[in-house]
């Protein structure tokens, strides 16, 4: 019997796991970080799952390009998308790409059990735009 796995990004105890997207590189197409997963979704603010999410972004762009093209976005600060400070996201437009979700997939690998832990996170604004609450 064949069994489906995924990277997971190992925790345990006490530990601390950061993640800031740097390694990513410049390329549209980059591929996330083991563990992580980006999803397009076309209704507003709607979940999807983590196995129906993709590994990949499908743009890129940054400081001083052009930010149009609904999708996934492999984000870079700095002039001409050439900064290895990188941020993934997505950009959605009204009848398409809604709701963009972000997931990690976390396993404890420590010998004891966890019981509670602290997720935190820093974004990034790539265009100026709004949408109603």
């Amino acid at each position: 019997m064949a069994e489906m796995g995924w990277g997971q990004i190992n925790i345990s105890a006490g530990s601390t796991i950061t993640e800031n997207f740097n390694t990513i590189g410049t390329t549209a197409t980059a591929t996330l970080p083991t563990g992580w997963r980006i999803a397009a979704v076309s209704a507003a603010r709607t979940l999807s799952t983590y196995a129906s999410a993709g590994t990949a972004t499908a743009n890129t762009g940054g400081g001083g390009s052009a930010i149009v093209t609904s999708g996934l976005w492999n984000f870079g600060a700095g002039a001409n998308n050439v900064g290895t400070d990188r941020a993934i996201g997505g950009l959605h437009a009204s009848s398409s790409n809604r709701t963009i979700n972000v997931f990690a997939q976390l396993t404890n690998n420590g010998s004891g059990a966890i019981s509670s832990f602290t997720i935190s996170y820093d974004v990034e604004k790539y265009r100026n735009g709004s949408l109603a609450v």
